[in-house]
């Protein structure tokens, strides 16, 4: 499906996105209606253009597809010119939805050279492992988009759509038209970085969480050891060389559900 920065019409941007979502959106009508509170057949004539949503309306709807900032203006400038009743107003409203497309066109360029986290967003991203969590769910098979992350995750909607909408402004999950996947960006801290420790702690706590319900098929290990310091380097390489051989599988893997890889091995002083 094309950007919304190439609809002219808000009504043809929203049938195109309940066409493209799961089973074709069936059953997001209802739920557009209830969000609204108004009929479903109220819903009906202003897809076909027999009414016209109000403001009130087009942020509830904005909101629930998941519209970024520039995305959410631009929806709203188009719902407008339809609601304008002069053409001065209409010629106000056209200039600016071309400023608009001009300026997603410029942060699109700037968002694929910039592929490097800024030290804040570092710190957004760390601060919970529900940012690595989303963005993972992001690269799964089949469509994905905030219900079907929300249900996976157990996450409230409106916060799954804040970290969503921080995802895509910062090129590690791509958005298209309420569908994500997995952006080009990769994330990685060095031993040395400040956000290290925070990340770390994230997993460990939710590894602990895990713990008390794990399946046959899970595995976690935890092995005090009296060991030689040969025998502890020896270790540690084998480590080193199951996690490049991970790496590379999960590379090329078919993500069918999300997993948590940790290892620890450190002298216990």
């Amino acid at each position: 499906m094309e950007s919304i920065f190439n609809y002219n019409n808000y009504r043809n941007f929203l049938r195109d996105w309940l066409k493209h979502q799961p089973k074709r959106g069936r059953g997001i009508l209802t739920v557009w209606s209830n969000i609204l509170r108004i009929e479903t057949s109220v819903m009906s004539q202003i897809l076909s253009g027999k009414r016209e949503l109000t403001p009130e309306q087009a942020l509830e709807l904005q909101l629930y597809i998941g519209l970024g900032e520039l995305e959410s203006e631009y929806f709203n400038t188009i719902v407008q010119i339809e609601r304008a009743s002069t053409q001065k107003l209409k010629n106000h409203l056209k200039n600016k939805q071309e400023k608009l497309k001009s300026e997603s066109l410029q942060l699109s360029k700037r968002l694929t050279r910039e592929l490097v986290m800024s030290d804040e967003q570092k710190s957004i991203f760390y601060s919970s492992w529900i940012y690595s969590a989303i963005r993972l769910s992001s690269s799964l098979k089949g469509p994905q988009n905030i219900d079907s992350i929300c249900k996976r995750l157990s996450v409230e909607r409106e916060k799954v759509t804040e970290i969503l909408n921080f995802l895509v402004s910062t090129g590690l999950v791509i958005e298209d038209l309420g569908l994500y996947k997995m952006g080009p960006q990769r994330t990685h801290l060095e031993k040395t970085s400040p956000f290290i420790v925070k990340h770390h702690t994230n997993w460990r706590l939710k590894a602990l969480q895990r713990s008390e319900n794990l399946t046959d098929e899970e595995l976690m290990f935890s092995g005090p050891l009296s060991i030689s310091k040969k025998d502890f380097k020896h270790i540690r390489d084998e480590i080193v060389s199951l996690i490049s051989k991970v790496s590379e599988t999960v590379k090329n893997t078919d993500a069918e559900e999300l997993a948590v890889f940790e290892v620890d091995l450190f002298w216990l002083k």
